[in-house]
């Protein structure tokens, strides 16, 4: 093992639009830690990359970092890490969608190890696919955009969407009007829609044997899993997506019941101010722009707080036991899974469940809506 400062990169001068599928070379690991590679030939728009580790030349490879042996502090902004001698930089993509975080593929522990959350149970391990997610929750602007060109052209919505300004989350749209506008939003992009009913693209109505076409490369919502690995942020057995195990409005706007951490119920809520967020004003819903707050390791937003978010899969009372590839869920059910605690809910709500922790889990039927549920997409590479 050597020791070095961890991760500055810098990236060889990157230029034009698709790429040839010449090799990424390496030319440099520098004794301060920064790592270097060039692209030889290159046409067209710049590629993404991706730096892996390994302990030994055939792998594994990681790309987060919670297989380093040791981190240690050498004051408050100098660290340095143990490392490997094996690194090999990765092509992944070309330039991400628009407003999209890539969330890499990999084994993620899932469910609640703090026994808080007993229907985020039994504790297991997932393995989800690479994928893009969409930064923030969809906005009012967003929506009706699409919503405009999607009434144009054969879709129809029950509900019409509503939220506090545009900037904000889209909230009052139930979970078929969540995935028909993910198929528009695909078909006015030029994508192949994901959800069909039949052997056609679901635009209309309300139907429950919704099935997705897994060619397809539009949007679509996120299965619980890849919420929940998007939520993490790349670390692993923390409650929060920030990584730490406490909350606070500097964080997240829910509402807090934390008093500085001194509620017995609730040491993990360390806000100093109590109640709705202070920044919120006005009538309901209280919620605040997307990006009011820092996003956490993937560089996504809200992940806990503001709305409650739409997921594919039907819900079931607890997991079923046994580690997954890729799960979608049961394949019945009356109510969909909602994931991420909203404005409206503290850190317990009126189902005893702590719901801005990562684990946390929610359900409602899918033709039900209200002023703290909206919703984010994602697409596959």
């Amino acid at each position: 093992m050597i020791k070095r400062a961890l991760f500055a990169i810098i990236v060889a001068s990157l230029m034009s639009p698709a790429f040839t599928s010449a090799q990424t070379v390496i030319d440099g690991l520098e004794g301060h830690g920064i790592l270097s590679w060039n692209e030889p030939v290159m046409i067209g728009d710049p590629p993404i990359f991706g730096i892996e580790w390994a302990p030994q030349a055939d792998g594994p490879w990681y790309r987060t970092l919670d297989n380093l042996a040791t981190v240690d502090a050498n004051g408050r902004t100098n660290w340095s890490v143990d490392i490997p001698r094996f690194f090999r930089v990765v092509r992944t993509t070309a330039q991400p969608p628009l407003n999209m975080a890539w969330v890499e593929g990999g084994d993620f522990v899932m469910g609640d190890t703090t026994g808080i959350n007993p229907n985020a149970t039994p504790v297991h391990t997932n393995h989800i696919d690479s994928f893009w997610i969409d930064a923030t929750e969809v906005t009012l602007a967003h929506w009706q955009e699409v919503y405009q060109w999607a009434t144009n052209n054969s879709y129809t919505f029950s509900n019409a969407g509503a939220a506090k300004a545009a900037s904000h989350p889209v909230t009052e749209i139930n979970w078929f009007d969540a995935i028909k506008w993910c198929n528009a939003r695909s078909e006015k992009e030029g994508l192949f829609p994901v959800y069909l009913v039949g052997f056609g693209t679901y635009q209309q109505g309300e139907f429950t044997n919704v099935v997705i076409n897994g060619f397809a490369n539009g949007y679509r919502l996120p299965t619980e899993a890849e919420w929940e690995k998007a939520a993490r942020g790349g670390r692993q057995n923390k409650m929060f997506p920030w990584g730490f195990n406490t909350i606070s409005h500097a964080q997240a706007n829910y509402f807090s019941d934390g008093n500085n951490g001194t509620n017995v119920f609730y040491p993990y809520d360390i806000s100093p101010t109590l109640g709705d967020h202070p920044a919120t004003s006005g009538p309901d819903p209280r919620t605040l722009p997307v990006r009011s707050f820092d996003p956490n390791g993937y560089g996504i937003f809200d992940m806990s707080g503001n709305v409650s978010e739409w997921c594919w899969d039907w819900h079931a009372n607890v997991y079923s036991a046994g580690n997954k590839t890729n799960p979608v869920g049961p394949a019945t059910g009356s109510q969909k899974v909602v994931r991420g605690g909203s404005w409206r809910t503290g850190p317990i709500d009126q189902a005893n469940v702590k719901r801005q922790m990562v684990s946390a889990r929610g359900s409602i039927g899918p033709a039900e809506e209200n002023d703290t549920i909206g919703f984010r997409c994602v697409r596959k590479p």
